[in-house]
């Protein structure tokens, strides 16, 4: 899974990051700058990548990666 997580991009970490923060496409792609559109397209190539069927998969296995290293994925963004 580590290798996996640190093939992504800096831009897929950045929006997964924010993603398992609880933010939603529409306040990532706002806090970004960029498309709904873009922010929907990375999280599928990021589901991908790490092998998960659904978000929910995707954020259990990312929380886990970053606390297998030591750093913090569950603070809420308001």
């Amino acid at each position: 899974m580590s290798k996996i997580v640190r093939r992504l991009t800096a831009r897929q970490r950045e929006i997964a990051d924010l993603k398992i923060k609880g933010m939603t496409h529409p306040m990532i792609a706002e806090r970004l700058g960029i498309s709904i559109h873009t922010v929907s397209n990375t999280m599928g190539t990021i589901l991908l990548s790490i092998g998960a069927t659904k978000r929910t998969e995707f954020v259990a296995r990312y929380k886990a990666y970053l606390e297998s290293i030591g750093e913090q994925g569950d603070d809420e963004i308001k």
